[in-house]
């Protein structure tokens, strides 16, 4: 249910193509909301396999959208989720999926909920619970304005921070093109020629590309807070899940390579 949720979003289809129709793999992309405003979803694993995947794009998140099928109600996986966004400090949404079906209630799972300490306020807490449905779209523009909503104060500040600071959600090699860093910022305004440190290795961004809905690619030569895209420049691999922040130049960056 969720990555069909997310696919209606996006207006692609990828879960026919997932292996066993789990995701296996941490991924963003880019939902345009007018006047110059985005929401960037993180697509993590479901599956407690993936736990660890799960931590990483909960801890880069400002919200977090946690996905319950009408049909099944809370699983493992969910009380998974619900400790890595408490561990976090992560705000919550419970998106309640196939809505359509009527095969389930939603009093149940608000019910089941509340036995985790997550108080919906459909029995009177403070958390928000919608119900949509990725066949009919039942719902969706009420889960972007919730997403927008707990997101707002989060946007006013992460827009006034000098240096770019982020997170590197996934890097590879490919032919013809070198390292590609796949990279969601957080805070400030990454620029093409920016210096990025990431632990022990830096890289100057060459190119950046955002991935909007509809799986378009766009050349960046900016990039503000919360934007998903893939940059190269680095001559190695980042690791996965690590910080980066930008520097001066790449004086600075061999400098603190070497500490």
């Amino acid at each position: 249910g969720k990555t069909s949720l997310l696919d209606y979003l996006r207006g692609v289809s990828t879960v026919e193509q997932e292996a066993g129709r789990i995701t296996q793999t941490l991924s963003a992309f880019v939902v345009p909301r007018g006047k110059g405003k985005h929401i960037t979803f993180l697509d993590t694993p479901g599956h407690s396999a993936f736990a660890s995947m799960r931590q990483r794009g909960t801890m880069a998140a400002d919200v977090a959208v946690l996905v319950v099928a009408l049909d099944e109600g809370v699983q493992e996986e969910t009380v998974q989720s619900l400790a890595i966004a408490a561990e976090a400090g992560t705000r919550i949404i419970v998106a309640v999926t196939k809505v359509d079906l009527e095969s389930g209630s939603m009093d149940r799972i608000a019910q089941q909920l509340a036995r985790y300490e997550v108080i919906v306020d459909r029995i009177g807490g403070t958390v928000p619970m919608v119900g949509v449905s990725s066949v009919t779209g039942v719902g969706m523009e009420d889960l972007l304005d919730y997403i927008a909503l707990e997101s707002e104060d989060v946007d006013m500040l992460a827009a006034f921070k000098d240096r770019s600071e982020g997170y590197i959600l996934d890097s590879c090699k490919q032919q013809g093109r070198g390292v590609v860093v796949q990279a969601l910022t957080a805070w400030g305004t990454l620029k093409k020629g920016d210096v990025i440190l990431v632990d022990e290795v830096y890289g100057k961004v060459r190119s950046m590309t955002l991935n909007e809905k509809g799986g378009k690619a766009a050349q960046l030569k900016a990039a503000g807070p919360s934007m998903s895209i893939a940059i190269t420049g680095f001559k190695e691999l980042p690791k996965s899940g690590a910080v980066y922040i930008t520097v001066t130049n790449e004086q600075e960056a061999k400098r603190a390579t070497r500490m």
